[in-house]
């Protein structure tokens, strides 16, 4: 018996499949197309994450790499994009290298952000590998990445192909320059323009326009500064905390308006539009960034970590939201009207410019308004007369010195008043004055000529296509001016200036609606009562197994406001569902609450009014398959027997109409708000 027999080895039963997967493990090779270099890449990055599955933070980090690589490999309709495909096939075109340049850009400050969150957090010693041997023995993160597994085979992975991957960076910027991000200077035309032609490189199709670019800048921006604060909070520094989510948040609020109307929300983007408390938290929150994180500081300002600031070497997130409000801040220009804003802006200025030098330290903002600033000179004032100046000059010196401090906290809240006035003075080139406009305002909850029409569409027994309403182009035309007339009414105007109406108006919670008072029923037009309208829309609703249109007209089949009345053709902005505070309470009761409603929201009181019936079943057409009124009752004007009717609570029953006597009010009857 021979030694090897001895030992039990025997040559026929070595695993020659598993010696030559082995093998392919350990030789590299380059990707034999798209799709394998995709795989690799995901291999790459998967291997990695698993290895980092208990820091959080770290996690975080490589999730957003990965998003972005998929970004980059991945066209719109989840193949290999371009861009992929020219890579493997070593195509070093101008445009190739432009987004390979991006990447990187992009990719670096998240390199440097994971080998930070492994090195501090350290959760690498409970998965048995510590972060030493990670980063140093192994060859450190971007050599890890650089190759995964396709097919079974050690291929190279994107990160493979990039030059100038690092994750380590040096921040020796003194001052920053803010340049720009959206002047007409050639260098910044060039610079978008090779980013637009990058992109559509990788997805295929022509970008005509940055605003995309910006928008998916900002939500990278409010990644990491989301995640900075993450890292913040758990070491404990709850001041940076906040204030980086500070900033994410003031940048996360204008993303959506911004893919909405670039134009408007860029015009908009000043800290002199937010409210007093909320510029100064956010000029407060940029010196603490400034000072704990400078890196991620300059880099939201637009300038490139580790080099100069020039108009050449601009950072990754160059023309985010945040750079574009500090800069149009900074170079704002007031109306020569108010002298008390030119000062403001002259101090608001000075400070911006405080707030681009690093080493200057700047003492944080108090917002003082007028009341809290009487209070606090009569308490200072009281503590100096008591204080005998032989006795305690130290205290009346200190005192005098907090009187002169506070002074100035009021003086800088005042002046920031004024060019907060200004700026909504200002805002008129940006008003809600064309059909256009107020249709991109009110998205979904505008009905114009299309949407009604479109709603009173029905189909006949043999399927056929009926529009009940349809409107001549004279009509069409007419329905434009009408609403651009509307438009311009000082009240609706003061209205569609606020923002917090304008952010209820996104939310759903106002219609801009085209009444029409005819249907065309058999070629001749009919009145468009709610008798026509059970009629003809009623059936249509059932035969497509929607919701019915009302439960039961037995009572009122006979009634003025069931078979003669109708809307009047008019646009009218009214309340998606009845104003709260007018629940429960009675009819005269909710009169007033409707008055007090239209003054708080910018409305003329006299000019308001409710929704009669026929309105409302109207606007309920408008909503065939969605609830409307659910668990409330529209409480109208228009009377039965001496009573107000109500109509709601439309659910798959249909709507429900009842009349009540004034002063007998219940929990869910309230009423709507219509101008």
């Amino acid at each position: 018996m021979t030694t090897e027999s001895n030992h039990g080895y025997d040559p026929t039963s070595v695993d020659i499949a598993a010696t030559e997967r082995a093998a392919r493990e350990k030789v590299e090779v380059a990707p034999k197309d798209a799709k394998y270099l995709i795989e690799a890449t995901e291999s790459a990055v998967d291997s990695l994450l698993s290895r980092l599955s208990r820091n959080s933070i770290a996690v975080d980090y490589l999730t957003e790499i990965s998003a972005r690589v998929q970004r980059c490999l991945l066209g719109e309709d989840e193949e290999p994009s371009p861009f992929a495909k020219a890579l493997v096939k070593r195509d070093d075109n101008e445009t190739v290298l432009e987004i390979e340049k991006q990447f990187v850009s992009e990719i670096n400050p998240l390199l440097c952000g994971l080998r930070r969150a492994i090195v501090e957090h350290n959760a690498m010693t409970q998965a048995g590998a510590s972060a030493d041997t990670l980063l140093e023995n192994e060859g450190g993160l971007i050599n890890l990445l650089k190759t995964g597994k396709a097919g079974q085979q050690k291929t190279t992975s994107l990160f493979g192909f990039l030059e100038g991957l690092s994750d380590s960076v040096e921040f020796a910027q003194k001052q920053i320059v803010v340049v720009n991000p959206l002047g007409e200077s050639k260098e910044n035309k060039k610079y978008w323009q090779e980013r637009m032609s990058a992109w559509s490189e990788v997805v295929g199709r022509e970008q005509k326009n940055y605003a995309e670019l910006i928008a998916r800048r900002s939500e990278s921006a409010v990644f990491e500064l989301d995640t900075a604060a993450e890292e913040a909070e758990a070491k404990g520094d709850t001041e940076t905390a906040a204030a980086l989510t500070t900033i994410a948040q003031f940048i996360e609020e204008r993303i959506d308006p911004m893919r909405r109307d670039f134009t408007k929300t860029v015009r908009r983007l000043s800290f002199t539009r937010a409210r007093i408390d909320e510029a100064f938290d956010l000029f407060n929150a940029a010196e603490v960034v400034k000072h704990k994180n400078p890196a991620l500081y300059a880099r939201l300002l637009g300038v490139a970590q580790g080099r100069d600031s020039s108009e050449t070497e601009r950072s990754d997130l160059f023309g985010n939201i945040f750079h574009i409000a500090f800069y149009r801040t900074l170079h704002e220009r007031g109306q020569a009207k108010n002298p008390a804003a030119v000062v403001a802006r002259q101090v608001l200025r000075e400070r911006l410019k405080g707030l681009t030098e690093i080493d200057a330290t700047l003492l944080p903002l108090q917002h003082v308004n007028p009341e809290q600033m009487a209070a606090m000179q009569a308490e200072l004032k009281t503590e100096i007369t008591k204080a005998p100046a032989e006795q305690n000059s130290v205290l009346i010196t200190a005192l005098t010195s907090m009187l002169i401090g506070r002074s100035a906290e009021a003086g800088l809240s005042e002046l920031f008043r004024s060019v907060s006035s200004e700026s909504a003075e200002m805002t008129e080139e940006d008003s809600v004055e064309t059909f256009e406009k107020a249709r991109e305002l009110f998205g979904e909850n505008f009905f114009g000529p299309d949407q009604i029409e479109k709603a009173f569409t029905i189909h006949d027994q043999e399927g056929q296509e009926v529009k009940l309403i349809d409107l001549s182009p004279e009509e069409r035309q007419k329905a434009m001016e009408m609403l651009e007339e509307k438009l311009q009414q000082p009240d609706i105007k003061q209205f569609l200036s606020k923002p917090e109406n304008q952010k209820d108006i996104k939310d759903g919670k106002y219609l801009l609606v085209l009444r029409v008072n005819k249907i065309k029923v058999n070629g001749k037009n009919t009145n468009l009562t709610m008798k026509a309208m059970q009629a003809q829309i009623a059936p249509d609703m059932a035969r497509n197994n929607q919701r019915k249109l009302l439960f039961n007209t037995g009572w009122y089949k006979d009634e003025d406001f069931y078979t003669t009345a109708t809307p009047t053709f008019e646009w009218t902005l009214v309340t998606n569902g009845v104003v709260k505070t007018t629940l429960g309470k009675n009819h005269q009761t909710q009169t007033t609450l409707l008055t007090e409603e239209a003054q708080r929201i910018g409305l003329d009181p006299a000019k308001i009014h409710r929704r009669a019936p026929c309105e409302t079943v109207f606007d309920r057409i408008l909503f065939r398959t969605k609830d409307f009124l659910k668990d409330q009752y529209d409480w109208s004007d228009t009377k039965s027997g001496g009573d107000p009717v109500d109509v709601g609570d439309g659910d798959s029953l249909g709507l429900f109409v009842y009349r009540l006597s004034p002063g007998n009010p219940f929990a869910l009857l309230g009423s709507s708000l219509s101008r």
